[in-house]
């Protein structure tokens, strides 16, 4: 009876494998979730750079969130939550085919995009406050 009850859940199993189902995840899924992680990824370690050459360099706008000098572990874990988070959001929606799932992904790849180019161009704009404040 063991056997049988097996062999029947395994041929469904097979049967509902075989049938065709939409695909959720994408080339434009992984596109996008690439460009968010890849931009990430890029704000962490332009952040910790300008940490390291400014020691009035600190985190100024998200500082409730990652601390106003986080270590480099803090800044990248949170940072992979926050692509981890915005790509099952993503990922949720798109399964339950809204137009706009892709918002979450376009959102945290812009968000770091701007923390990293304002890192890299500015070399820290806070620390000039900091310095004209005499802190």
């Amino acid at each position: 009876m063991k056997a049988a009850l097996t062999l029947a859940l395994i041929l469904a199993a097979s049967w509902a494998w075989g049938q065709e189902q939409p695909k959720i995840a994408t080339p434009l899924y992984w596109t996008a979730v690439g460009a968010a992680s890849a931009l990430t990824g890029w704000d962490a370690q332009s952040s910790q750079a300008g940490y390291s050459r400014n020691p009035y360099c600190q985190e100024i706008g998200t500082a409730w969130l990652y601390g106003a000098r986080p270590s480099a572990e803090r800044e990248w874990l949170t940072m992979s939550g926050e692509v981890v988070a915005s790509s099952a959001v993503s990922y949720l929606l798109k399964r339950h085919h809204r137009r706009w799932w892709i918002v979450p992904l376009v959102w945290t790849a812009s968000v770091h995009a701007h923390g990293a180019i304002s890192n890299t161009l500015h070399s820290c704009p806070a620390a000039a406050m900091l310095e004209r404040s005499g802190n």
